[in-house]
């Protein structure tokens, strides 16, 4: 699962409801409680998947000092890094997966 932990901040939701209005037309429904039903169905699927040995959480790293409008070089560098040993992870799930 590639998904964030991250609570939603009221800044994020004002953000997406404008793009759900605007893709509400192609998608039939009602689109607040959609959209409240997807927020509902990722809590639980992150919760299941964090007792689930058999599914990986890939999140972004908690500590990690860049958004999605940094450019500063040192910190992009340092994400980066993190990146790299998160792949190890994955590595290491897949390889471990193989023999279960």
């Amino acid at each position: 699962m590639n998904i964030s932990r991250e609570r939603k901040s009221f800044k994020s939701l004002l953000h997406n409801f404008p793009e759900g209005l605007v893709a509400h037309p192609m998608y039939k429904g009602p689109l607040f409680r959609d959209y409240l039903n997807r927020e509902k169905e990722t809590k639980k699927e992150i919760e299941f998947s964090e007792k689930e040995k058999r599914i990986l959480l890939i999140t972004p790293p908690e500590k990690s000092p860049t958004t999605v409008f940094t450019t500063d070089p040192k910190k992009l560098k340092q994400t980066y890094e993190m990146g790299k040993l998160a792949a190890k992870k994955i590595i290491n799930f897949a390889r471990n997966s193989k023999t279960t």
